[in-house]
């Protein structure tokens, strides 16, 4: 758990200390998901940073309400490309990475820890109200941890400044 939050720091104040001049460059989002192999539902939060008109970048932490003693993190670093935008939506694709932690406890005490590296490809949409946005995503998950690999569907949303 040390070891994500750290990731998750460190990215957060890289895309943190790159100059925000122009509107609307980040956003903060918060929002819940669901996971088709794990079959429970998650919190996320992540930032997001606008590199250009079409191109984006983003980090993301997914935490999944525990099942059967098996707890599930995941930590993301995607890329969006912009296929439809104007003024208020933002239509997209997303490939990157994933990071995730998968923990069993038996009696209260862990028995087993596997961390994975994988990869992420999907779609998503956010529609703008303002500095305020909704948005939903649906991604494939590939990973060795799943035996069936995973797809995940979150929305929820992101405020931008």
């Amino acid at each position: 758990m040390k070891t994500i939050l750290s990731i998750f720091s460190v990215c957060m104040i890289l895309f943190l200390s790159v100059n925000t001049a122009d509107a609307q460059k980040f956003g903060v989002a918060a929002g819940l998901g669901y996971g088709t192999e794990f079959e429970t539902g998650s919190l996320n939060a992540g930032i997001l940073y606008s590199i250009n008109d079409d191109i984006r970048s983003s980090v993301d932490f997914f935490y999944f309400f525990p099942k059967n003693d098996v707890t599930w993190m995941e930590l993301n670093a995607n890329g969006h490309y912009g296929f439809i935008e104007n003024e208020k939506m933002f239509f997209y694709g997303l490939a990157g990475v994933n990071y995730i932690i998968v923990s069993i406890k038996g009696a209260g005490t862990a028995i087993s820890n596997s961390n994975e590296t994988g990869f992420n490809v999907g779609v998503g949409l956010d529609y703008q109200l303002g500095g305020i946005g909704v948005y939903a995503e649906t991604k494939y998950v590939i990973n060795k941890i799943m035996l069936n690999n995973q797809i995940m569907a979150n929305a929820g949303v992101r405020f931008f400044f």
